[in-house]
């Protein structure tokens, strides 16, 4: 089973995804702020982070090179709801595995197909047009 940390501050939201992920039997742990999931983070280990960008204490941005820092560390999914331009390449070039700006669609097959393909590394094998279409299905 996966387990998956969603990082969002955003209550509502937050709830939303923890509903639709657990739907899919997935392993789940929470963080509503950066100092918590960098608690977290140093605790346990974690096969795919949702990181919302924007986060109390600690940004969403520190947050992921500390988890690229890592010797083995999870896929990232950067998620962020105030999309700003140049921001896609700079998480994906920090070492985001992909990038949802919100509002996107939460039908929770669609969440889990791309959790799926990120978890499986199946998005390295493929060229970065290809790859972007996936991911924004």
């Amino acid at each position: 089973m996966k387990k998956i940390l969603i990082i969002e501050d955003d209550k509502y939201f937050l709830d939303i995804l923890y509903s639709l992920l657990e739907e899919k039997n997935y392993e789940i742990d929470v963080a509503e702020d950066g100092m918590t999931a960098i608690k977290k983070l140093q605790g346990a280990s974690f096969d795919i982070i949702l990181l919302d960008r924007h986060l109390p204490e600690v940004d969403g941005e520190e947050i992921l090179n500390l988890i690229k820092m890592q010797s083995t560390s999870p896929r990232v999914i950067v998620i962020t709801g105030d999309p700003q331009e140049g921001t896609e390449e700079r998480v994906m070039f920090q070492g985001a595995d992909a990038y949802l700006e919100k509002p996107f669609e939460l039908k929770a097959h669609k969440l889990a197909y791309k959790i799926l393909v990120i978890s499986k590394g199946i998005m390295d094998d493929l060229p970065n047009k290809i790859r972007k279409k996936s991911i924004m299905m």
